[in-house]
């Protein structure tokens, strides 16, 4: 498994090949905590991991150049990972499986340097402090229901209380996993009241969306922001919606099943983010 870190100017630094290659981690290694010394209860808390790192610099090259390029290396590798330090916010180590993990790197132990004969190189272990260790993938799945409605009488195994005959768009999905996912459901403006049901269950929210608006429902933002509906303009303004949603439903009910489906009978445009969440990244 690959891993690469994306700062939040978006400059990235691959561990996997030259002149940075990981040699060892605990990236990998999770465990959970007893709550109140309760075996019903149980929560991840913020963990450091450890990355090291082998700088390395093509000894093809003449001493100079690789003494240049040794010291580009450096440099560039400490501008990217403590940018996110200096403007407090956290970054993203990734694998090449797709997930994610919220993170920052807070500290550089030099362990081994070689500068001053034969081609230079550098060891260093770095920490990786997470405040929420768990690795996410989001996949996302937009739809024009406008223009790819099927104007057809669809028939599915749920048991609705009002039409979805004619005019009905639905497309069915397949996923990796069946663990309940969460999910963020956009829906861009301009619309009313919109409506759309994923596996037979109604997300609907009895407000208008404005056309510099989108309608967003969440139950994911965050480890400390859940379970969210709100417009949000483009102009940064955002309004509660909470308690506009359809409450017959369950509106934060997660994405279950290896296959779901999603229709609407709005004419809409929507966008649905699955946001799975492990303790340990997918191996490919």
């Amino acid at each position: 498994m690959n891993f690469y870190y994306v700062n939040t100017k978006n400059e990235r630094v691959n561990f996997y090949e030259n002149p940075y290659i990981l040699t060892d981690t605990d990236l990998l290694d999770w465990k959970y905590t007893k709550r109140d010394s309760s075996i019903t209860a149980f929560y991840r808390e913020a963990t450091d991991y450890t990355m090291t790192v082998a700088i390395l610099i093509d000894n093809y090259a003449s001493y100079d150049e690789q003494a240049k390029g040794y010291n580009e290396a450096v440099n560039k590798l400490v501008d990217i990972l403590d940018y996110d330090n200096i403007i407090n916010a956290d970054g993203k180590l990734y694998t090449d499986t797709g997930f994610y993990m919220s993170c920052r790197i807070t500290a550089s132990k030099k362990t081994t340097v070689q500068y001053k004969s034969g081609t230079p190189y550098q060891i260093q272990e770095l920490t990786v402090h997470s405040e929420e260790p768990f690795w996410l993938r989001e996949t996302k799945y937009t739809f024009d229901a406008k223009q790819e409605q099927d104007y057809q009488t669809l028939n599915y195994p749920y048991n609705y209380n009002f039409n979805l005959g004619i005019g009905t768009f639905a497309k069915t999905y397949e996923r990796e996993t069946s663990v309940p996912t969460d999910f963020r459901l956009e829906i861009k403006g301009e619309c009313q009241t919109p409506r759309v049901l994923i596996n037979g269950n109604v997300y609907e929210v009895d407000v208008h969306v404005d056309y510099n608006a989108t309608l967003i429902i969440s139950t994911f933002e965050s480890a400390t922001e859940e379970k969210q509906i709100y417009i949000k303009y483009t102009d940064g303004t955002v309004i509660n919606a909470l308690n506009y949603r359809n409450k017959d439903y369950n509106i934060f009910k997660k994405i279950e099943g290896s296959e779901f489906t999603v229709e609407t009978d709005n004419d809409i445009v929507f966008t649905l983010t699955l946001i799975e969440k492990r303790n340990e990244p997918l191996w490919k």
